[in-house]
């Protein structure tokens, strides 16, 4: 009995143990090597991951369990923080020592990153918090929240009191994950209303509205503050991937892409745009270095479901959590049912290569 305890035990720690990194093709000029992480866990789904501003650690949003903590540098075992259950997005503001997590109940999880212990969760929203993003410029923090009939509400949090300062209804039914644009500007995607909007945090206004062409459903954004740009990853029947005009919104490239993007990240110094696809299971990578020109480079394959994505540009990690499902198609037709698989939340490690002259 004792040696089948240990045997038991032996093995629920395994599945928390990075796997060894596995080398690529020695010919390979995009992809250097890929790891994977897993977790045990319920099954109902999971939220963005996110690094810390020295890309020391990643910040896991696992919804019903909680924030997990994985250092990137020791690649030991990831650690949950006690009492952030429901955390679907997180960022870190190392001024003020907190990390601000996003909960599927409308609450903000207060988190002192020292220590991470839970001070706090303070109300916010009736429904759910779907993303969380902190501006170095302002000092403030940036909130979204998840899907609403018609008005989606955004909130303008301060660290210096962990209390709510200002809000800003958008004419949107989803709000995708936004991204700093400039000092003090954050971009948003209005998904189902085909705009991107920009917001002045200071003063909690929409300073610009666009809706570029051929983009009937913008999903994920990424910027290059240095080349003035917004990429925009777009669905729909024709999914596209758009370089925009940061201060114009006019198109000055578009390139075909994978369906269903949610996230996207910008690697100035490969010039690369990376664009995870979930549903075709493949990180593609655009040369986009010319303002002018998006060029389809390369396509890595991933997990099914790989749709989130946190990158490591100074390093060239790529970060995609993922899970097993099974879709089970009704007899009457309609949208599949999804059933993901208990203890399969893995997260998927790229490692990419300088970009060859």
């Amino acid at each position: 009995m004792r040696i089948r305890l240990s045997l038991l035990l032996a093995a629920a720690c395994a599945s928390l143990l990075p796997a060894a990194p596995a080398g690529a093709d020695a010919g390979d000029p995009i992809l250097a090597g890929r790891g994977v992480v897993t977790m045990p866990g319920a099954a109902r789904g999971w939220g963005f991951p996110a690094l810390t501003p020295d890309g020391g650690q990643l910040l896991l949003a696992r919804r019903e369990n909680g924030l997990a903590v994985y250092d990137t540098a020791s690649q030991a075992a990831p650690v949950t923080i006690p009492g952030t259950e429901g955390a679907n997005a997180a960022a870190v503001v190392p001024s003020a020592d907190r990390i601000y997590v996003a909960a599927m109940d409308g609450n903000v999880i207060v988190v002192r990153a020292s220590d991470r212990n839970v001070l706090k969760r303070l109300p916010v929203d009736a429904g759910n918090l779907n993303n969380v993003l902190y501006d170095p410029d302002s000092g403030q923090v940036l909130l979204t929240s998840g899907r609403r009939d018609a008005v989606t509400r955004v909130y303008r949090l301060d660290p210096a009191c962990d209390c709510v300062r200002a809000q800003q209804d958008l004419p949107a039914a989803k709000l995708d994950a936004p991204v700093l644009l400039g000092p003090g500007l954050a971009a948003l995607p209005l998904r189902d209303e085909g705009r991107v909007a920009v917001i002045d945090l200071r003063r909690m206004a929409v300073t610009r509205l666009w809706q570029p062409p051929s983009c009937p459903r913008p999903g994920a954004l990424a910027a290059d503050p240095a080349g003035a740009r917004l990429f925009v990853a777009c669905r729909g029947v024709d999914p596209r991937v758009l370089s925009l005009d940061a201060a114009s919104g006019a198109v000055l490239a578009s390139a075909p892409a994978g369906r269903d993007i949610n996230a996207l990240a910008y690697d100035s110094r490969r010039g690369w745009l990376l664009a995870p696809s979930g549903t075709d299971a493949r990180l593609s990578i655009y040369e986009a270095r010319d303002p002018g020109r998006l060029r389809r480079l390369a396509a890595i394959g991933t997990r099914p479901w790989a749709h989130n994505m946190a990158y490591d540009a100074r390093r060239g990690i790529a970060y995609l959590p993922s899970m097993d499902d099974t879709e089970v198609y009704p007899a009457a037709g309609g949208e599949a049912q999804r059933h993901f698989a208990a203890d399969s939340y893995a997260v998927t490690t790229l490692r990419l290569r300088e970009a060859r002259p």
